[in-house]
């Protein structure tokens, strides 16, 4: 994102939101070293202020190149009306669709990045298409929905399990019928 940065006009800017530890010092540095430190803030927030925070963003980012469990990030922005550039690297694969609810950047790809900010400040329709169906991808990711499909999963092994019992009582009663085990 900070390289993405270095190649868009001056008068772009970077909000780096949450803990970064001793990571933090290496990415200053690199602020420094590409001329781009007085375009990017360093913010902390509580959880409770995240959602304004997507709000006020022109677009989210989320350049990871690892293998995130989920991804929570991009389907928060989503559900707060905010556009998503991302890699689709690890879990959020599973609900980033290029060009449908965010556009997919290949990861450890500045040129990339900026070229998707770009698309998205000169093209209006992209960006509320965008925004329209991430809001439609973050709502099939509700906390309503999730606790729906979980109990739906935990009574379909209930029903499994009891049907391996029944079953094996079965088994056991015909075994018992015919004179034991053989």
């Amino acid at each position: 994102a900070i390289r993405a940065l270095a190649e868009l006009t001056p008068e772009t800017t970077l909000t780096i939101v949450g803990s970064l530890g001793s990571y933090r010092d290496e990415l200053e540095l690199l602020t420094r070293e590409l001329g781009v430190a007085d375009r990017v803030r360093w913010e902390r927030c509580d959880r409770s202020e995240l959602a304004s925070r997507y709000r006020s963003a022109d677009a989210l980012i989320f350049p990871s190149t690892g293998h995130e469990a989920f991804g929570l990030v991009p389907l928060e922005a989503m559900a707060c009306g905010t556009p998503v550039v991302a890699t689709g690297a690890g879990g959020s694969a599973e609900f980033l669709a290029g060009e449908e609810n965010c556009i997919l950047v290949p990861p450890d790809s500045p040129a990339e990045i900026a070229a998707a900010l770009r698309r998205l400040a000169a093209d209006d329709a992209l960006r509320r298409r965008l925004v329209s169906a991430g809001i439609d991808t973050a709502a099939q990711f509700s906390v309503e929905r999730q606790a729906a499909a979980l109990e739906e999963a935990n009574l379909a092994v209930a029903r499994r399990v009891d049907h391996d019992r029944l079953v094996g009582c079965e088994q056991a009663a015909g075994q018992h019928r015919r004179g034991g085990d053989e």
